[in-house]
């Protein structure tokens, strides 16, 4: 019998790293592959689901629509969006988001963030994203759950109606208690708790 799946797409944050079974050079890398003690693979067990971790390290909330808009659901699906650091973008050319981020050293990382980049630019364009993407996703999968981006000020549920759409009020860091190898990702008793506070929400709907 062919599991259900759920489905997640975020950054460094649900792809695990740090944590022991993801961690590459000097233990300020990510692994090759998301960590199956991150908090998707310890929800996707719990509720015996495939686990289809789409995070990647470094993303910003635009490439992860991007991403999205590409892949392909099914109606049974359970889509996790974990939503990441409001200010971070990237350039989209021949089917690829390169990076953009504020801790960037390149040339166009720096011009983007003194020329183009605005509390106002990153808070319109993170509501753009997120709205699009819930009316899109909510057409076509059983549920999707949206954790609340790091860095933005906007209200992410606003105006927005349907049953099969949660809207969680904490990010993980609200449940850090403790650190991965590279001390400034969660450890694994921060992705448990975060996974059973997410569990939590899945059971009552």
């Amino acid at each position: 019998m062919i599991k259900k799946r759920l489905i997640t797409f975020g950054c460094s944050y649900p792809f695990g790293q740090g944590l022991p079974d993801c961690i590459g050079r000097n233990n300020n890398e990510p692994g090759k592959t998301a960590s199956h003690q991150a908090f998707p693979a310890l929800i996707a067990n719990a509720i015996d689901r495939e686990n289809i971790n789409l995070s990647v390290p470094g993303s910003s909330n635009k490439a992860m629509v991007y991403r999205l808009q590409k892949f392909k659901f099914e109606i049974s699906d359970i889509v996790l969006l974990n939503w990441t650091h409001a200010e971070r973008s990237c350039v989209i050319n021949n089917n690829t988001a390169s990076i953009i981020g504020p801790w960037c050293p390149d040339k166009k990382s720096k011009i983007f963030y003194k020329q183009f980049s605005t509390n106002e630019e990153i808070e319109f364009n993170n509501k753009i994203f997120i709205s699009w993407t819930n009316y899109y996703l909510a057409q076509c999968v059983t549920q999707i759950i949206n954790t609340k981006p790091f860095n933005y000020t906007g209200d992410t549920a606003s105006n927005f109606k349907s049953n099969n759409v949660e809207f969680l009020d904490n990010t993980i860091n609200d449940y850090r208690t403790d650190h991965a190898a590279d001390g400034s990702h969660p450890g694994i008793k921060s992705h448990q708790a975060y996974a059973d506070y997410i569990l939590t929400v899945l059971e009552r709907n």
